[in-house]
């Protein structure tokens, strides 16, 4: 354990974890085997860091959260109270995944992204660097959302889903499954409305 960590009363580390230098375990978190927590970083009471994840220095992971085993948060992220993120899933670096939300197994969100409270991305679901998934949104499993987007409060993205780069969709809004919405129709030139008159 790295100098000057704390460790709450009634938790547990799993056998091979390392813990990060100023680092801060809440009372009653499990730590599971094999995982890392870097300097600096902060788990809330109760919550669970599955074996074999890493959780990035700088960052925090809010109280009664579950990261799921082989999971990657990138330094200087914040996990909201109440979040689960999935097992296999990489959320990156800068990020923040507020309160509540739910992220999918083998997940995975770029550096810079923002997951508004309350909302679920489904499994094997990517989201780009830069992306803003509003509150209570709901993106489909297998979907992909482009960097820079953003979705807006309230939204629903079926499984399967492609949201190109920088788009933009309104609060209240909904994408049916398996559809692509791209902001280059140099991309789908062979499509008569993208080809040019």
């Amino acid at each position: 354990m790295g100098s000057g960590s704390t460790i709450g009363s009634g938790s547990t580390i799993g056998s091979g974890s390392t813990i990060g230098s100023g680092s801060t375990i809440g009372s009653g978190s499990t730590i599971g085997s094999g995982s890392t927590i870097g300097s600096g970083s902060t788990i809330g009471s109760g919550s669970t860091i599955g074996s074999g994840s890493t959780i990035g220095s700088g960052s925090t992971i809010g109280s009664g959260s579950t990261i799921g085993s082989g999971s990657t948060i990138g330094s200087g992220s914040t996990i909201g109270s109440g979040s689960t993120i999935g097992s296999g899933s990489t959320i990156g670096s800068g990020s923040t995944i507020g309160s509540g939300s739910t992220i999918g197994s083998g997940s995975t969100t770029g550096s810079g992204s923002t997951i508004g409270s309350g909302s679920t991305i489904g499994s094997g679901s990517t989201i780009g660097s830069g992306s803003t998934i509003g509150s209570g949104s709901t993106i489909g499993s297998g979907s992909t959302i482009g960097s820079g987007s953003t979705i807006g409060s309230g939204s629903t993205t079926g499984s399967g889903s492609t949201i190109g780069s920088g788009s933009t969709t309104g609060s209240g809004s909904t994408t049916g499954s398996s559809i692509a919405l791209v902001t280059d129709c140099a991309k789908l030139s062979s499509i008569p409305l993208c080809s040019s008159s």
